[in-house]
């Protein structure tokens, strides 16, 4: 049995209404942030894993989900090679006593752990 034979026409009028109507101002009230792409440095949002501009797949941080940033880009890790944002490293080395590579569990000397430069 469906549950729209179960809701009562008038009722169900009102909730496909409120189901199908957008949030009013819900588009603008999230910007998301861009950092610039770290091949041709055109605006990418942050969540975003491919360049329209360049054409290239970015690279994520293990770390965050996010794609790396020249500017902020960390030594790998030393088992799984994955990239990392090291200003989110620095996060987790100021509240962890050991940090452990998110990907492949691996635990990181914080003495490896270093910024590379652009």
């Amino acid at each position: 049995m469906s549950i729209c034979v179960q809701i009562p026409e008038q009722l169900r009028k009102k909730i496909e209404v409120v189901v199908r109507k957008p949030p009013k101002g819900d588009q603008q009230a999230f910007q998301e942030p861009l950092s610039p792409c770290p091949y041709c440095a055109a605006p990418l949002p942050d969540s975003s894993l491919s360049c329209g501009h360049c054409q290239n797949i970015v690279p994520f941080c293990a770390v965050t989900g996010l794609h790396v940033v020249l500017s902020d880009w960390s030594s790998p890790c030393g088992n799984c090679l994955f990239p990392m944002r090291y200003s989110m490293l620095e996060r987790m080395m100021a509240h962890e006593k050991s940090i452990v590579c998110p990907m492949c569990s691996e635990e990181l000397a914080a003495s490896a752990v270093t910024k590379l430069s652009p």
